[in-house]
């Protein structure tokens, strides 16, 4: 099976959620997209790698998002998208080397799978690059899975020659960046991949016994607004019928490479 740092990480908050959003791609109906973080980040994203595609060109960069379209709210909106670019362009010292890679490898008996935003050389090493238009207050560099993950995939493509992980924070709030270099140890590897061979074993486990979603009263997120509350606090017997009437199925969250 195909393993990616979103679901892996939702699936070690709760089972249930994960299912639910990865594996089914369920959304509720109705919800207002006041919240954009998907298309926001997807669109710096999306600018960034037409700046460096078309030679470091800051100009098609920003015609490329001008002509995209997004939910926008006072604070992500596709001016302040052009903005972070701006300011990405401007402070750039990384020679990308890939752009959107892809990349895949074994996790015990499955696959971890995922896309890096870059690879490139910073002062005179070899980077996995990653853009990042999280809150930095919520930003975690150690312990994350998504950027060990990278660290190890890059490391098995380019031989080792991989120092670290240099993440950009683009921080919608400031319009400003703030590149963090991130390494990690020998030991910190192995114990990563012996994790995750375990926490694999154990998702195959619930899936194989049916046991996720779990039942409601095993949830440790006491009133909190999760989306997915109508389905777990109603018998197993009756989630078929609610999952008809009040969500839908986005294909995206099904097919995300990260």
């Amino acid at each position: 099976m195909i393993f990616r740092s979103s679901m892996l990480s939702t699936f070690k908050s709760c089972p249930a959620k994960c299912c639910y959003k990865y594996e089914l791609g369920l959304v509720p109906y109705g919800v207002k997209r006041k919240k954009n973080d998907l298309e926001f980040g997807s669109l710096v994203h999306n600018g960034i790698e037409r700046y460096h595609l078309s030679g470091d060109d800051l100009g098609a960069a920003l015609e490329f998002m001008e002509n995209e379209d997004i939910p926008e709210t006072r604070r992500k909106n596709k001016t302040t998208a052009q903005a972070l670019v701006k300011k990405y362009a401007a402070t750039n010292e990384v020679k990308m080397i890939e752009v959107e890679k892809l990349f895949q490898y074994p996790i015990g008996d499955h696959t971890w799978m995922g896309q890096f935003d870059g690879i490139g050389e910073w002062n005179g090493e070899l980077w996995v690059i990653e853009h990042k238009t999280t809150n930095p207050e919520y930003l975690q560099f150690k312990p994350n899975d998504q950027f060990i993950a990278y660290y190890i995939g890059a490391n098995i493509l380019y031989g080792n020659e991989v120092k670290g992980v240099l993440i950009d924070n683009l921080n919608c709030d400031k319009l400003d960046v703030k590149r963090t270099p991130v390494t990690f140890n020998k030991d910190e590897t192995e114990e990563w991949k012996d994790e995750m061979a375990a926490t694999a074993e154990v998702y195959m486990t619930y899936k194989k016994l049916g046991i996720f979603p779990k039942n409601a009263g095993g949830c440790m997120a006491y009133n909190s607004k999760c989306t997915f509350m109508p389905l777990c606090t109603e018998p197993e017997g009756s989630r078929g019928i609610i999952q008809e009437r009040c969500y839908v199925v986005n294909e995206n969250y099904k097919k995300l490479q990260w």
